[in-house]
């Protein structure tokens, strides 16, 4: 069978394998698909840092447009840190791949697209699916 591969999340299937790889390449985790229950792609909230960057910037726009003495350098800052806040909203919702173990379970956040990951788990369920 052909190897699969999340490249960016750095994880990867081959000869039974899955093998979780750290930023540097070494092996942080292996799993045997025999000691695998089950694979899944699920969505996780992180919400207490989104929202507390949320309220810093959106205090730092108002502070920087009533106490910053230039008008032109008062709104730029003020529209940065709203930007900034405004964006933290996307980090609140993201992917993780989910594998249930007979040990236990564990996480992985997903950095590749959420397609990608999904098609990930679902080949490595047909492949549990085709050994049972």
């Amino acid at each position: 069978m052909e190897d699969i591969q999340l490249p960016k999340t750095k994880i990867a299937l081959s000869d039974g394998v899955i093998r979780k790889l750290g930023k540097d390449g070494a092996v942080i985790a292996t799993f045997t698909l025999d000691d695998l229950k089950d694979i899944r792609c699920e969505k996780s909230a992180d919400y207490p840092f989104p929202l507390g960057l949320i309220a810093v910037f959106s205090s730092l726009a108002v502070v920087a447009k009533q106490f910053i003495p230039s008008p032109g350098l008062g709104w730029t800052v003020s529209i940065l840190c709203a930007g900034v806040s405004i964006f933290s909203v996307i980090i609140i919702c993201g992917r993780r791949i989910v594998l249930e173990t007979r040990d236990g379970t564990v996480g992985y956040p997903v950095v590749d697209g959420f397609e990608e990951a999904e098609g990930f788990a679902v080949s490595v369920r047909q492949r549990l699916n085709n050994r049972s």
